[in-house]
């Protein structure tokens, strides 16, 4: 009897949990958000080090962590740990080979082959894969970065979220660019680096401009030496080299064969007149200049000469120059003429120089001398080397003061060009800038070392004010640097649109339409949305359901280019078909339509996606886009998988252009309903 007791009340017991387990359901442990590493002593190690490669190997893998603006980062690595010794560690979708390694440098242990399962799989796995089309319902939030739709183009590249239905097929792969080696945390799209100015340099999501490198010449280095035989060297340079700068180096001694040379491994070339030869042509004197790219530290210059004898050199760097083509006039006299009774000037032959900032570099050398410098110029370590800055385009001539009677001597003037708008640095925007802007600077700001410039796609931006959301944006007339949005209309001076509404200043994402390129001259991302909300559909005849606008004319050449890529769906309870549209017109209710897929069954929806090119092959206001598409629909969509070829005719092209996407019902009840998930719109040329 107690046995039997003793059953049921272990029934009863099984039962009672079970109803709990069904009423609370078990949930996974929490992932440690930071995590603490110990050292041999059991103690956290504080300092220590954390060096991650690819499993299997010793090549550099990175971990990652979210900055202040939400953005994935690489950590870097080895990773130094905080006092607690603890970091934040984020895994790639690969596996890990990790060292930890004490605050001496001593190693504590060695792990291969550590994985994030989750990753992998979600790198090889496709999300919400709905069979036959079958809609899914998330209630938010749902939070996504990086989307793609089909393997295709981003969706989206900051965290969205919100709640809503969602029905494509996704292959989520996340990725971190680089450019020259510096990542980039906005989306893919054009990007180009150009060294930061020195004074103004730019900052992170501000926008920037080009503007020329100093015209100020200035003198950072000036060695000399001498001896005798073959090659004789310069002083190192007390400065390190500066990139660009030009490098100008003079070279004397018996005739024969001269080259120059460097330990940063620049590339030196005769300034032009050549060698000039004096002292009954004995002796020779030459110019030669590099176009220095290096910053190297005690930069030496040396002189080889294939006659050897007794040799000098002096060498000599500038900031300010241009940094192509850098030679504007040359000019040389002397070669064995002498100066005269009564240690007149001696006068190189003169060179009309065309721009009024140049270098004039003076070179000369006497068979007795000594030389001094002449009226207006500056010496150098050597007296053989002087030089001014231009006042203005016209006659240039070099000349030295010789005090020997009839003296034989070999001289020249070269003028070297200043920079120009060829070789210009990265700064931020003024506040009166209406055009010239570049783009974002998205990495490397400052004011040292390269900037990464991205000129189009979605990046962000600190704005002085509200925003709403698709307006257009202009640089700021408050804050240097700054966006601003502009409201709805189009401008000429437009910089993207805007993609979020916010209500206060501070750094948004917005779609670069750059004016170097963008959607008013040439290629660009002219409008990127994804996870709009579904749209009610009412009455029987198409309704816009996403569009976008180009401006006036921008199409209205033949050969101008555009790719539409998008996907969207309908949403069809009750009877009657669904039909999805690709359309192009004047207004956003984009009333020139073209069929992209039907639904077959009465009361299902149908999910599209497709990317679309289209040609302008006629103008006017009667202009045609010739296009190709090529779509990819589901099982209940009247229109088979594959390319397309067809037309829009009668579009104004001299007028606004929008297009987009459209859907109708044939039967449409209040739950009928469309969605573009991704509207994307590049103007290729």
């Amino acid at each position: 009897m107690i046995q039997n007791i003793k059953k049921l009340l272990f029934l009863i017991l099984a039962l009672c949990c079970l109803g709990a387990a069904q009423t609370n359901p078990i949930t996974a442990f929490m992932p440690s958000p930071r995590f603490q590493f110990l050292n041999a002593n059991g103690n956290p190690d504080a300092g220590g080090f954390l060096f991650t490669y690819a499993a299997g190997t010793s090549t550099p893998l990175a971990t990652y962590h979210l900055d202040t603006l939400g953005n994935l980062t690489p950590n870097q690595n080895p990773l130094t740990l905080d006092a607690l010794g603890s970091a934040e560690v984020r895994l790639a979708g690969a596996c890990y080979k990790m060292q930890l390694q004490d605050s001496t440098g001593a190693q504590i242990w060695q792990i291969d082959q550590i994985c994030d399962t989750g990753l992998e799989a979600l790198a090889d796995s496709v999300l919400l894969n709905p069979t036959g089309g079958a809609l899914q319902t998330i209630s938010g939030p749902l939070s996504v970065t990086g989307l793609y739709v089909g393997g295709g183009s981003l969706l989206a590249t900051s965290n969205q979220s919100g709640t809503g239905i969602l029905c494509m097929t996704v292959s989520c792969v996340e990725i971190t660019p680089s450019i020259n080696g510096v990542t980039v945390v906005n989306s893919p799209g054009t990007y180009i680096t150009i060294a930061n100015s020195t004074t103004t340099g730019t900052s992170l999501n501000t926008l920037t401009k080009f503007a020329s490198a100093s015209t100020n010449w200035i003198k950072r280095n000036d060695t000399s030496g001498s001896g005798s035989g073959s090659p004789q060297s310069a002083a190192a340079f007390s400065v390190s080299l500066t990139n660009p700068s030009t490098i100008i180096v003079l070279a004397q001694g018996p005739v024969g064969t001269f080259s120059v040379a460097d330990t940063a491994g620049n590339t030196y070339q005769d300034c032009g007149p050549g060698q000039v030869v004096y002292n009954s042509s004995a002796s020779g004197v030459q110019c030669f200049y590099a176009l220095n790219t290096h910053t190297t530290a005690s930069n030496v210059v040396s002189f080889s000469s294939s006659a050897g004898g007794t040799m000098s050199v002096t060498a000599t760097e500038w900031t300010g120059g241009a940094i192509v083509s850098p030679i504007d006039v040359t000019q040389n006299s002397g070669g064995n003429a002498s100066t005269g009774t009564g240690g007149g000037q001696n006068v190189t032959s003169n060179g009309t120089n065309t721009s009024a900032a140049d270098l004039i570099i003076g070179i000369a050398a006497a068979q007795t001398g000594p030389l001094s410098v002449g009226s207006g110029f500056t010496g150098t370590s050597s007296q053989g080397l002087e030089y001014q800055i231009g006042s203005g385009p016209g006659t240039i001539a070099a000349l030295w003061s010789d005090p020997t009677n009839n003296d034989s001597y070999g001289a020249m003037v070269i003028g070297f060009l200043p920079s120009t708008g060829s070789n210009s640095n990265a700064v931020i925007t003024a506040i009166t800038d209406t055009s010239g802007i570049e783009g974002i600077c998205v990495a490397g700001c400052g004011t040292t070392g390269n900037a990464t410039i991205q000129k189009s796609g979605s990046s962000t931006c600190f704005f002085d004010g509200a925003t709403n959301a698709n307006d257009y944006v202009i640089n700021s007339v408050l804050i240097p640097g700054n966006c601003h949005d502009a409201g709805p209309t189009a401008v000429s001076n437009l910089v993207g649109r805007v993609t979020t509404s916010n209500s206060t200043s501070g750094a948004y994402s917005l779609v670069l339409e750059s004016q170097a390129g963008g959607a008013s001259s040439g290629a660009g991302i002219i409008c990127a949305n994804a996870g709009n909300s579904p749209v009610a559909v009412v009455g029987s005849s198409p309704q816009a359901i996403a569009t976008c606008s180009f401006q006036t004319g921008v199409l209205n050449k033949v050969g101008k280019t555009i790719r539409l890529t998008g996907t969207m769906n309908s949403i069809a309870p009750g009877s009657g078909s669904s039909t999805l549209y690709w359309g192009v017109g004047s207004s956003p209710t984009i009333s020139n339509l073209l069929q992209q897929a039907i639904s077959q069954t009465s009361g299902f929806g149908i999910v599209a996606s497709s990317s679309v090119v289209c040609t302008t092959t006629a103008t006017g206001t009667s202009g045609t886009l010739s296009c190709g598409q090529n779509e990819t629909n589901d099982s209940t969509a009247s229109l088979p998988n594959g390319p397309y070829v067809w037309q829009f005719t009668s579009v104004n092209l001299t007028a606004p252009l929008f297009v987009g996407q459209a859907c109708s019902f044939t039967a449409p009840t209040s739950s009928s309903k469309c969605t573009s998930y991704q509207l994307l719109v590049e103007q290729l040329n």
